[in-house]
């Protein structure tokens, strides 16, 4: 039986993004520097070490309804000083903190990835105040999303990545430096690909069906 994906993959992946930035590293891949904590002594001297500003965000993703189920929303990931973390030092202990080094943004990429065809998409999150630190706030007006191409190293990167936590389905998000570095941030087996395959054109969803009809064999 083929599955796209198979449960049991999947459920090591769900809501563990350490999990799949250790699997990356050992690929090598470059991931953010980390820390999950509830010490405010220990965010700060992370925060100090990377030059007084970090990126704060969700270790899983959660949606949370803000009046009805039509008005659904989530966490974004914020870029937090050495100042914020102070003020808020006293309530640091009550909830673990995941913090990363803040990466520079030249812009940033969703790499849909069905079996082995891979489907980059650029996305120019620098471009609108509303997507600099989180391309998910959307802002299609100002941010282009273009159809682009992968090193190959980088491309076999991810397709071991894929076999190595046995994915035929994935959704990968990389920050793209300045100096043309590609960072790892996550990979989503059950990511969505329906924007990126409006404005691209890149038959994300006919290759989902051929490789379902036509499944890889084992």
């Amino acid at each position: 039986t083929f599955w796209m994906n198979n449960p049991l993959a999947t459920r090591s992946l769900k809501d563990n993004k350490l999990h799949q930035m250790k699997a990356a590293v050992k690929i090598g891949f470059r991931v953010p520097d980390s820390i999950i904590t509830t010490k405010a002594d220990d965010l700060m001297a992370f925060c100090e070490i990377h030059g007084g500003e970090v990126a704060l965000k969700m270790i899983s993703g959660h949606v949370f309804n803000t009046g009805d189920v039509k008005n659904l929303d989530c966490v974004y990931t914020q870029k937090i000083s050495m100042e914020e973390i102070k003020e808020r030092k006293e309530r640091i202990r009550w909830c673990p903190v995941f913090a990363q080094e803040y990466i520079p943004k030249k812009a940033e990429l969703r790499v849909t990835v069905v079996n082995n065809a891979i489907f980059p998409c650029l996305i120019h999150s620098q471009e609108s105040k509303r997507t600099l630190h989180d391309w998910r706030r959307y802002d299609f007006e100002k941010v282009k999303h273009k159809k682009t191409l992968l090193p190959a190293e980088i491309e076999n990167k991810i397709i071991k990545l894929m076999q190595q936590l046995n994915l035929s389905f994935g959704a990968f998000d990389f920050i793209l430096t300045p100096d043309d570095e590609y960072v790892f941030l996550e990979v989503n087996s059950s990511g969505q690909w329906g924007w990126i395959e409006d404005i691209t054109k890149m038959p994300i969803s006919e290759t989902i069906a051929n490789t379902l009809a036509n499944p890889p064999k084992s």
